[in-house]
């Protein structure tokens, strides 16, 4: 499973504060941390073959980058994701294991030496 199956809770205090129902879909347990994980995986399923063999491309300094990272991870394609440099840093690596971190630094590097 590419993503995890994220419970639906209910909370008496709120129910009983708005008297209503309410129910309150936990996408916080998501793998990347937010809903985007799913939409970012989803194109990425769904894509013909030969629009993602050069890899993906998106601007996001926030959750949309960090899912379609993790998704492209995930399928074995490139991503690239651009971050302004005025905006807030994105935590890319916390879903990485300390082999794929290692990988991406040194990805990171080559990177970097190509561009010198």
């Amino acid at each position: 499973p590419y993503i995890h199956h994220t419970p639906i809770l209910t909370s008496n205090y709120w129910n009983k504060r708005t008297s209503s129902s309410l129910y309150f879909k936990c996408e916080n347990f998501q793998k990347t941390g937010a809903f985007k994980i799913r939409g970012a995986m989803n194109a990425l399923l769904t894509a013909p073959i030969e629009h993602l063999q050069h890899g993906v491309v998106t601007h996001s300094s926030g959750n949309h980058g960090q899912a379609l990272a993790y998704a492209a991870h995930i399928k074995k394609y490139p991503a690239h994701i651009v971050v302004s440099s005025k905006g807030e840093r994105v935590p890319i690596g916390d879903f990485l294991n300390e082999d794929e971190k290692e990988e991406l630094v040194k990805h990171l590097e080559r990177i970097i030496q190509e561009l010198k």
